[in-house]
């Protein structure tokens, strides 16, 4: 994968280059982890809690000069899980060495299949129920869409070079749906679980921090390492619309679960091969 992502964009930005003026392309393969405290498990359903967390990345940037002082930089992440987070960035060049950046990015995360534990536990007497004519077993997704703006300083010593850069924003959930089948053990009895998911805004802050090594010139171009640390930090929940169908859809009953938002740490690491112009 990353031999044939290498083989098509590089082609592809030597003959764009003939057009705009290309700064850097880079890509990179790293991991991604994500944690928070956790609540002793009550009936209430909490998406936070089975959100895949902790998977390996691939990724590729492509940064455009737009003048002396602006330049945009546009970053995408594919996960092993298929999930997959864009962000772009408008960098204003104050200095050579000092900044500031304004960006945005959609992200997309799968749930996983721990949610199943939950369904077949809560509650007490139930147990996850999906025959093919029925309900299918649920595949979640959790998408997010986020702002944010900040400042950046970069020093250089010879070769290498320590970029750092300090960001807050605000995030908001995109809503979903999903449905739950469950049947009653030693029972016929069965009920169907709506989630709908409300809009939830959170803020955030997220430092960034990237040591590169130039490790060798090529006529106008360096190839160089880069080893990039990122953060996020935000006090969130995902509160949401529940209703409860038991046996047949008359008999229906909707409630609204308020979450307790808590901190969630997202710490994201790679080690990435550059092309600077």
């Amino acid at each position: 994968m990353a031999t044939l992502c290498l083989l098509v964009v590089l082609p592809t930005v030597l003959e764009a280059q003939r057009f705009f003026q290309f700064n850097k392309v880079a890509y990179w393969y790293g991991h991604n982890r994500a944690w928070h405290e956790r609540k002793a498990q009550t009936s209430d359903f909490d998406f936070l809690d089975h959100i895949s967390t902790n998977n390996s990345h691939f990724g590729l940037m492509l940064s455009l000069g737009l003048s002396n002082n602006f330049s945009v930089d546009f970053r995408g992440y594919r996960f092993e899980n298929t999930s997959y987070h864009i962000k772009g960035n408008l960098l204003y060049h104050l200095k050579p060495n000092l900044g500031f950046l304004a960006g945005g990015f959609t992200s997309n995360q799968l749930v996983s299949n721990s949610y199943k534990d939950f369904f077949n536990n809560y509650p007490s007497g139930y147990i996850l129920f999906t025959p093919n004519q029925y309900i299918p077993e649920p595949i979640i997704r959790y998408s997010h869409l986020g702002l944010y703006g900040g400042s950046y300083l970069e020093l250089r010593w010879g070769r290498a070079t320590l970029l750092g850069s300090l960001c807050v924003g605000a995030s908001q959930n995109v809503p979903f749906t999903i449905l739950v089948g469950q049947k009653k053990l030693n029972s016929n009895i069965r009920r169907e679980l709506e989630y709908n998911a409300n809009r939830n805004l959170f803020l955030f802050v997220m430092p960034e921090i990237t040591l590169g090594i130039d490790i060798f010139e090529l006529e106008s171009s360096t190839f160089g390492l880069e080893i990039t640390c990122n953060a996020m930090v935000s006090n969130k929940s995902i509160s949401y619309e529940l209703t409860e169908r038991v046996w047949t859809a008359s008999n229906t009953e909707s409630q609204s679960i308020d979450i307790p938002s808590r901190i969630v740490t997202n710490l994201r690491y790679d080690v990435s091969i550059f092309w600077k112009f």
